[in-house]
């Protein structure tokens, strides 16, 4: 178990990462009692927040993924966590779905979301509705998810703007250099819309990113497979900023603005060219 230090300066919460096999290992996948043993370790060292990285289990029939739903919900009712799980979901309906369902305290099932913007030419299931979900907790605020590639979208992240979510939980997968890079850019999420985003993902960093970069609580650490970190969340309430309320109509501003000079000054110079006058270059 790795374990992320960090000077307590305030509230804050022990949270933690599973990190899974993903599709680089599908007979690891199918294991659900190996990570939900993981899962249960961690809760017996503080954790009250577990989730896991992208596509960490699989269930390949409804029956399967019942019964992995329900093994999750006796063990978030038990140890009494937050149990954010996600799985591949391949059944004989060959509708695919790429999913995470956070489980409460209580055994409820709080969150049940599946991809919205699937990798283009890599994930072969169809686009899920594009809507964030959220619960309101007493440790944690208003919690909100979404997975990996869905990150890459400002304008649907801003969503936790628009519904005044705390916490962000993202589950990801990436692989090779593209790794540090797409936990580095989906940070700006962070920042965007004043939130903090506990990230799990397999192949590249993991941890706390919060709404200021390299702020005090900021933890992230590189990551392969099959292992569990230990973070420190820090309990903040969202704060409000400039882009949740307009979104990008700043920068399409600016480039409409750009866009209308650039085509001022092309008009302008011919039209003295056709007055006999010189270009300025």
């Amino acid at each position: 178990m790795h374990f992320i230090q960090v000077v307590a300066l305030g509230a804050g919460i022990n949270v933690c990462c599973v990190i899974g096999p993903s599709l680089l290992n599908q007979q690891q996948q199918t294991e659900h009692d190996r990570w939900l043993n993981r899962s249960t370790s961690l809760a017996n060292a503080g954790a009250k927040l577990i989730v896991w990285s992208e596509e960490t289990g699989s269930a390949s029939s409804p029956k399967e993924e019942a019964d992995l739903l329900e093994k999750a919900r006796d063990l978030a009712l038990e140890k009494q966590v937050y149990l954010a799980l996600t799985y591949d979901k391949d059944d004989e309906t060959n509708i695919l779905e790429n999913k995470l369902v956070l489980v409460t305290p209580k055994g409820e099932i709080a969150i049940n979301y599946n991809k919205a913007h699937p990798v283009p030419f890599v994930e072969p299931q169809p686009a899920k509705k594009e809507e964030i979900q959220y619960v309101d907790t007493p440790e944690f605020g208003r919690v909100g998810a979404a997975i990996c590639f869905d990150y890459n979208f400002p304008w649907y992240i801003r969503q936790a703007s628009r519904h005044n979510v705390d916490v962000m939980l993202q589950a990801s997968w990436t692989w090779g250099p593209i790794g540090t890079y797409h936990a580095n850019s989906n940070s700006l999420r962070a920042v965007e819309n004043g939130i903090t985003v506990l990230r799990c993902g397999s192949q590249s960093l993991s941890g706390v990113f919060e709404p200021t970069l390299n702020g005090i609580f900021s933890q992230q650490v590189a990551v392969t497979n099959d292992a569990e970190y230990l973070f420190y969340l820090p309990i903040q309430k969202r704060s409000k900023t400039l882009y949740g309320f307009t979104g990008d109509l700043f920068g399409f501003s600016c480039l409409a603005l750009g866009s209308a000079a650039t085509l001022y000054l092309i008009y302008d110079a011919v039209v003295k060219y056709r007055r006999g006058g010189q270009i300025q270059v």
